[in-house]
């Protein structure tokens, strides 16, 4: 089965290589890619637990810069006062 891999200069290639039939590599079009215009965005593919762990990853950098914007330490966490 052939895939979309990036290549060294991040253009993405057509390449065969094997495919898991459970973790299939999935495209998806990137809107923030650096590559490709407004008009088609670039496209993107990655094994499904790549993307799966990619998410997580974006989850977890979220929640951490949430966590940072609402920690005060002067704050006592027993009170019932808003942030």
């Amino acid at each position: 089965m052939a895939a979309c891999i990036p290549s060294s200069k991040g253009v993405l290639a057509a390449a065969h290589v094997l495919v898991d039939p459970a973790d299939p590599v999935v495209c998806k079009r990137d809107k923030n890619a650096d590559v490709g215009t407004h008009m088609r965005p670039a496209k993107v593919c990655m094994k499904k637990s790549d993307w799966e762990l990619s998410e997580k990853n974006t989850q977890n950098e979220l929640r951490t810069l949430h966590d940072r914007a609402s920690y005060n330490p002067g704050r006592d966490p027993s009170s019932n006062e808003p942030h």
